[in-house]
């Protein structure tokens, strides 16, 4: 009778065992997130044209890329005064610790206490002796702990706690991303801006010369009002389109933008920009 009740013991505590041995999870069989095949990940794309490279790991500093002097000076003030990756770092070491506190229970505690007092004897312990007089008395002693984790649960708890360090490392990845890529973003918008602005400004050059001819002609009598007042509203309106590009390029080079503080960035001045 006591066999079968020291069994039936180790066979419940053996089922208290906490939660089940996980295994990481196949991979999806798809290979790709479109049905069909994209142009740039045709396998007879030269290695000159833009395509897309599976299976290849991105550098770290994938922006050197472009090789642009002016989105890497961008790129880095990002990285280094940007305050949600500062706190996404904070938060990652934050777990770390937490992760190694938390695995340090797996192993005995071993602790240290030591105290100091005054203390003096009355007469329910000395009885009739005379009072003996008060003392100081010292105390050190180590004290040792071990939990038995017989049910799991403080492996479980380690497992737990390594498995929310992995979500706040891809938190910070994530993060990391998201800022450098607005930064290179917000650099690329610049320079299409620029490039369009300069554009407009050579047609509009173009548009006065034809305004000088035609108005050359009109005084010649060779053509009419109408033309004159034709090619006078076009430059009308490629000055008001290059207005909006000023206004345009303005906006994405002197606003503040979430990836920097306002304390690095240059102070807008869109108002005399877009006149």
């Amino acid at each position: 009778m006591a066999r079968a009740i020291v069994l039936a013991c180790i066979l419940g505590l053996g089922g208290c065992a906490v939660g089940p041995n996980f295994t990481r999870p196949t991979a999806p069989p798809a290979a790709r997130y479109t049905g069909d095949m994209p142009r740039g990940e045709d396998a007879s794309a030269s290695d000159t044209a833009q395509h897309i490279a599976l299976g290849r790991e991105i550098e770290g500093n994938w922006w050197a890329l472009f090789r642009s002097d002016a989105i890497d000076q961008l790129v880095k003030q990002a990285v280094e005064h940007n305050r949600s990756l500062a706190a996404s770092k904070a938060t990652l070491a934050q777990a770390q610790e937490l992760a190694l506190a938390q695995a340090g229970s797996r192993y005995p505690q071993v602790d240290l206490t030591a105290g100091v007092g005054r203390q003096q004897y009355g007469r329910e312990l000395v009885g009739n002796f005379p009072n003996a007089a008060p003392f100081t008395y010292f105390a050190v002693g180590p004290t040792v702990s071990y939990t038995l984790d017989y049910t799991g649960g403080v492996a479980r708890g380690v497992e737990q706690q390594y498995a929310l360090t992995e979500v706040e490392r891809h938190q910070l990845d994530a993060a990391y991303l998201t800022v450098t890529g607005q930064a290179v973003m917000q650099t690329l918008a610049i320079a299409s801006a620029r490039a369009q602005i300069a554009t407009v400004e050579t047609i509009l050059a173009q548009d006065r010369d034809n305004l000088r001819l035609v108005q050359t002609a009109f005084d010649n009598g060779s053509v009419a009002r109408e033309d004159v007042v034709s090619a006078q509203s076009q430059i009308a309106a490629r000055t008001l389109q290059g207005r909006a590009m000023r206004c345009r390029w303005c906006s994405a080079e002197y606003r503040p933008v979430s990836f920097l503080p306002m304390s690095i960035w240059p102070k807008s001045r869109c108002r005399s920009r877009c006149r």
